[in-house]
Parts: C-alpha cells; structure tokens; sequence
C-alpha cells in the first residue's frame, strides 16, 4: 500500500513507503525480502534487500542482495547495515547492485552500479591523509571482494572542479605519472603553493592481483587524468601497470610516501588485491623512475 515508515538510525531520519515484505523457509535454508520506495523520489522501482541462510553448504552460510534498480539511494541509509560508506559524504547516494555471501575469510560477493556526490575530502582526508576536494560520480563497471579487500574491479572516476594538494600531486610519480607542468601549455599555477585547483579529474581504472592500469578520460588532449584552468595537471601512465605497493605508497600521508610499508600503507595493502606477485624486487622508486 501507500504506508510511509520513517526509519532512523543515521545522521537523518528517512521515509519510506510502500514497504512489503516476506519472509519463506525451505529444506535448503530461509529467506527474507523487504521491498520499498523512498519517500519523495518519482522512480517507479522499487529497492530490494534480501538476506538468506544457506544450509546447502557447510557450516551453513548467510547471503545477501541490494538491488536499487534505478534509484539512488543514500549511502547513509545504506550505512545502517553496510559499513564503509558512512564517510563517502552527507549528498552521495549509490545506485546499483550488491551480492555478497558468508566465507570462512569474511563476504565474497560482487557489485555494479554509480556511487554518486562522493565528497573526495571526506573520502580521502581522513582514510590516505591528502587533500583532494571536489565531488565525484564513480561508476563501477563490475568489482568483486572477498576476506576484507578488493579482488577486481573496473570502473571510471569522474570530479570536479576542487583543489589537489601539492604533496599528491608529487606522490602520482609513483603512479607512473607525468606532471602537466612539465608539458607545452600546461597549468603553471601548479609549481607554486601548497595546492592547485583542477576544472576536471577523469580517469578510467582497471585494478587487480597484477596492479593497477590508468587512463586519463579528461576532455580534448589525449591521456589527460586532471585538467586546470590553463592546461593539463597530470597525464596518464605511459602504458604501465602500476605495482600494488606503490599505490599504497602514493597514497599514503604525505610524509609516508616511501618503502618499505609503512602502518598506513600496510592498512592500504591490506585492502587491495593480493599482490604476492606484484611486490617483489627491491625497486623504492617512484614508477619509471
């Protein structure tokens, strides 16, 4: 029916309506299903959450699905039950789906879909130490998970305009990447002060046990990751794939941005993709150099 339940727990109250749910037990296991819409929102889709209990395996195992359809959805609505997307920002809101299962390690699962109005300085600041702002729409193409970290995923990364701090803007040299300043036409502003601002950041991203792969998707010149007001700020990798450890390193607070792994880069490694593979040698450099 048109019942609207207001649900709270998070930093505001949310309104739903249209909520239906069931639950149904069978000799493999259970399940339960809530379907609603969000109060104030013209999508005709409704929001799926499933959880079910599997006894088909041993010991028997929990799984569940979130499916929005078209819909966006609040991450912080979505933070009641799933940690991790409390700090993407108040506005940033997820359309997609999300399927995970219960494992020894922790949930497996996969998910696809838009993370949108991502607040980058919440996102950043507090997790990697590195001023970057703006708002960004990450679409995922497909990510799988599994024991805490990332197992692959591919996707786009689009911002801005906002501001990129000095200290990251250096530390994409570990990322294989070249500064605009160095380049005819580039945004000079950048060589001076602690921060620069960009129009826009785009870049495409294929992540997995291998490494890392960037391609700047930034309008007009080929390969451009982050254009400022008078020029590109940051070209692509030169057909490199970047190691897992130096995209801790590059990540990392400003003054950590060095081998061996330090506690923030070792927090970052750890929810990455296995890279057994990917930090061998001795190389401390940043890629390419």
């Amino acid at each position: 029916g048109g019942t609207t339940n207001s649900l709270a727990g998070s930093a505001k109250p949310w309104s739903l309506t249209d909520v239906e749910g069931r639950i149904r037990t069978f000799s493999a296991g259970a399940s339960a299903e809530l379907r609603f819409r969000l109060a104030g929102t013209q999508r005709p889709e409704a929001v799926l959450v499933r959880l079910a209990r599997n006894r088909e395996v041993r010991p028997p195992a929990n799984e569940f699905t979130i499916d929005t359809g078209a819909v966006a959805v609040p991450c912080e609505l979505l933070a009641l039950g799933l940690t991790g997307l409390e700090g993407l920002g108040a506005e940033s809101r997820f359309r997609g789906s999300l399927r995970a299962s219960e494992s020894a390690g922790g949930y497996r699962g996969e998910l696809a879909g838009q993370l949108l109005g991502v607040d980058l300085e919440a996102l950043t600041g507090e997790r990697v130490g590195h001023l970057l702002t703006g708002t960004a729409e990450l679409s995922i193409e497909s990510a799988r998970f599994g024991e805490g970290r990332v197992v692959d995923a591919v996707g786009t990364l689009c911002a801005g305009p906002g501001v990129i701090g000095r200290p990251l803007i250096e530390a994409a040299r570990w990322l294989g990447m070249t500064h605009g300043a160095e380049q005819e036409g580039a945004d000079v502003s950048m060589a001076a002060g602690a921060s620069t601002a960009y129009e826009r950041l785009a870049l495409a991203f294929s992540l997995d046990a291998r490494g890392l792969r960037l391609r700047g998707v930034c309008p007009g010149d080929k390969g451009v990751v982050a254009m400022g007001r008078r020029g590109p700020l940051l070209f692509e990798p030169t057909g490199q794939v970047v190691p897992l450890a130096a995209v801790a390193a590059a990540l990392a607070m400003p003054n950590e941005v060095s081998l061996p792994v330090t506690a923030r880069t070792a927090w970052l490694l750890g929810r990455l993709p296995t890279a057994g593979a990917n930090r061998g040698g001795d190389e401390e450099g940043p890629v390419g150099q």
